[in-house]
């Protein structure tokens, strides 16, 4: 009976040591994913961080060449202005005789679709 007990001891501490090990390898395995969880999170964060610096660089580009382009179509803007302000006070005297002349001058003829019967 002796030797049963001490197989019995022998058993109980042999579970007891590797539900140990179980607990202790359960504990390290939650301390990886912790880990890993927040390495996912520090690199996320890099990479996001990585992006928008890049995004920023792209935005002052486009917004630089924008302002730049509005400029350019501005000054186009005021020199057509110009131009045809300039071809109105030449010609504003002349196109309106010619309207004058063409009001007034009414020659009567048939027109083309009449057919007489």
């Amino acid at each position: 009976m002796a030797t049963q007990s001490a197989g019995i001891q022998q058993l109980l501490q042999a579970e007891k040591k590797a539900a140990e090990t179980v607990a202790e390898a359960r504990k390290r395995r939650t301390q990886l994913l912790k880990r890993a969880k927040e390495e996912a999170v520090h690199e996320v964060e890099a990479f996001k961080m990585d992006k928008e610096k890049a995004y920023k660089a792209l935005e002052q580009q486009t917004v630089g060449s924008r302002s730049i382009n509005e400029d350019t179509i501005k000054q186009k803007t005021e020199d057509a202005i110009k131009e045809m302000t300039i071809l109105f006070e030449q010609n504003s005297d002349k196109v309106l005789k010619d309207i004058l002349n063409s009001v007034s001058c009414v020659e009567p003829k048939q027109h083309e679709n009449l057919i007489i019967r």
